[in-house]
């Protein structure tokens, strides 16, 4: 006769089998899936000096949740551009997305609208071009004398009297910073609030980047609207959430791109306008 023991070892024996049995069964998970919808990167933008830039913006859509690869693009649209002073500007398709116009020059203060026709639906978007201080020197380092660090560091003097906002690009030998790390993937923006006309020393944009010795740095410090400033202030601090089971929980952004036609189905995006100015230096040591 068995013991209460050995009884109990045998259901517990039963009941190891029965859980790995269970682990083996392949479970599948149904994403809901949605109309895809028109992704807005508008960028409008020339150099401080008053020459032309030629403006590019980019359209794709959006992707099931599952899907890693890259966005398609969104062909066919019809693309205008208007400052209220010229005629129209027209955008026509390139690849990958791209929509490019003929070079022009950007107007602090004036209010420019893009204008988008794709998929049976009319989008608007509108934003105030802004201006930008001028950068006096790049340099590497902390100091104009000491490059240990090697980090691409500014000095410029801001304007006085005005509100400016302002946001950072960079490039290494040619590649745009950006990417998977999530110090890469935030946008460095700023307000002059606290240092409003005032000459700004060492400031690093993108504080925890060392350039390596030989390579050639462009830092782009480009004007945005308040109404920029605050989406990429937005996305900065979705992009800052740490999973912590009592932090506010992710949600969508929402830019200055609107639907016209169907607003339930809404875009994801910006349109942004500004004077930029940027430096180009090679480390030697």
């Amino acid at each position: 006769m068995r013991s209460r023991t050995d009884l109990a070892a045998c259901a517990g024996a039963c009941l190891l089998l029965f859980l790995v049995g269970a682990c083996e069964r392949v479970v599948s998970i149904a994403a809901p899936s949605e109309t895809p919808r028109l992704v807005v990167e508008a960028r409008i933008e020339s150099p401080y000096s008053g020459a032309p830039d030629t403006p590019r913006i980019r359209l794709t859509t959006t992707q099931p949740y599952f899907d890693a690869g890259p966005a398609a693009p969104a062909t066919g649209a019809v693309v205008l551009l208007r400052d209220g002073v010229s005629p129209p500007m027209s955008l026509t398709a390139a690849t990958g997305g791209e929509y490019v116009g003929a070079p022009m020059t950007v107007v602090p203060g004036r209010l420019y609208e893009l204008d988008i026709t794709w998929d049976g639906d009319h989008f608007v978007a509108v934003d105030t071009a802004a201006d930008v201080a001028p950068i006096d020197s790049v340099y590497f380092g902390t100091t104009r004398e000491s490059s240990a660090d090697g980090r691409a560091t500014l000095a410029f003097r801001d304007a006085p009297g005005r509100s400016d906002y302002l946001l950072w690009d960079q490039w290494v030998n040619g590649v745009r910073l950006g990417g998977p790390d999530a110090s890469l993937r935030r946008r460095p923006i700023a307000s002059d609030n606290g240092f409003d006309g005032l000459v700004v020393l060492g400031f690093s944009p993108f504080d925890g980047v060392a350039v390596p010795i030989g390579a050639a740095v462009r830092v782009r410090q480009k004007g945005i609207s308040r109404a920029i400033f605050d989406f990429h202030a937005a996305l900065n601090e979705q992009l800052a959430r740490d999973g912590w089971p009592f932090s506010e929980p992710m949600s969508s952004v929402r830019g200055n791109v609107r639907n016209r036609t169907t607003p339930s189905r809404r875009p994801s995006g910006y349109f942004s306008v500004g004077r930029y100015d940027e430096r180009t230096r090679v480390r030697t040591r």
